[in-house]
């Protein structure tokens, strides 16, 4: 629903954007132009230049193109081809637009535009494969501040597979993730900052919730023993909004019934699985909830920490043991017909904490 304030946000996005491209005009890129082997045509209207260059020392990347092409996808190169421009550099009879985008981000955009970025490549990709984001973080960050709406379209189904908004579907894309050693998985950091670029905000709770269950560096970190994110992506509201969550999940956490194996929760677990207890004998209860009792403690104490740390993991991992055909060992004393119940209740509390990540995060106080 558009608001009053929707229209002034437009403006100065817009008036944001044709600064950035005429800052970069101004310094009027003296080196050689570099042309891109794919984004040259020889009837291009105007030659969009990109690269250290535009605004100081360095290479300038070209990019002759068709402003009929542009002002079709964006307003704002509708407006700023619109603009008089009669003291304009020109190249080869073509208007030059400089701009201060990275030229990598620039040549992408311009490549799918042009259709020479092949998105078959990204979209035969597993969820999570590590290059995805690389591939489609450029052109998408552009096309949010060019207001490309159509390119917007193409590229989100992309990252909100990766990262969706529903347990479900988090639940497949974790388990497909752990195909990859942690130095190749997508950094949680730079998909919430693509995401508020992009305003995304769908893919917020699980960009959050992993950047919570992971270490935040400052620097370069190569180690395959642990997992990092580059907190000098995030702005100060988003470590704020990580430490947060963090203490927030660890005191629901803390709470969990199951944690305490108290009598009431014993109680619960006889109404719901009693009926169907295969070892269940009247007037004496059944041995289930010891063998529960036990198993679950062993267990716990084995995960305490990564169960604080990240307890999605660890309640559906629980849940999947307790659920399969054929047990270890080490719970076999709990009949089926119990086991299942006890699967299905740890993915119940999974599912209850994952709808609880907004809240935890405080999604609701950002901008879009």
């Amino acid at each position: 629903m558009s608001t009053s304030g929707e229209p002034h946000c437009k403006k100065r996005k817009l008036a944001d954007a044709l600064d950035d491209a005429y800052t970069g005009g101004a310094a009027r890129a003296q080196s050689a132009v570099i042309r891109d082997e794919h984004i040259w045509f020889e009837d291009g209207t105007i030659i969009v230049r990109a690269g250290p260059g535009c605004t100081g020392a360095g290479a300038v990347y070209g990019f002759r193109c068709h402003g009929s092409v542009l002002a079709a996808r964006s307003p704002v190169f509708k407006t700023m081809l619109q603009l008089p421009n009669d003291s304009g550099e020109r190249l080869e009879g073509a208007h030059c637009v400089d701009l201060t985008d990275a030229w990598e981000d620039v040549r992408d955009l311009l490549r799918l535009l042009y259709d020479f970025f092949d998105l078959t490549i990204v979209n035969a990709n597993a969820s999570r494969h590590p290059n995805t984001l690389a591939f489609i973080a450029g052109p998408m960050r552009l096309a949010a501040k060019y207001e490309m709406d159509s390119v917007l379209e193409q590229l989100r189904p992309l990252l909100t597979r990766d990262w969706p908004d529903t347990f479900e579907d988090w639940l497949r894309t974790e388990r497909a993730q752990g195909e990859y050693q942690w130095p190749e998985l997508q950094d949680p950091a730079a998909v919430v900052q693509l995401a508020q670029q992009a305003r995304v905000r769908s893919v917020l709770p699980g960009a959050y919730y992993d950047l919570a269950r992971v270490y935040l560096h400052t620097a370069q970190f190569h180690s395959v023993a642990e997992r990092f994110a580059d907190a000098r992506r995030l702005a100060r509201d988003d470590l704020e909004r990580v430490a947060a969550g963090r203490e927030r999940i660890a005191r629901h956490v803390g709470a969990l019934p199951m944690l305490h194996m108290d009598e009431e929760y014993a109680r619960c677990a006889l109404a719901g699985a009693g009926v169907l207890c295969r070892k269940l004998v009247v007037g004496s209860g059944s041995p289930c909830v010891e063998g529960f009792r036990v198993w679950w403690r062993d267990s716990a104490l084995e995960q305490m920490e990564t169960l604080f740390r990240d307890p999605l993991a660890v309640l559906d991992a629980q849940g999947r043991e307790l659920h399969g055909a054929f047990p270890p060992k080490r719970i076999d004393t709990i009949c089926r017909a119990c086991r299942i119940w006890y699967s299905c209740h740890f993915l119940k509390e999974a599912q209850e904490l994952w709808e609880k990540l907004p809240e935890f995060f405080e999604l609701s106080s950002l901008p879009f």
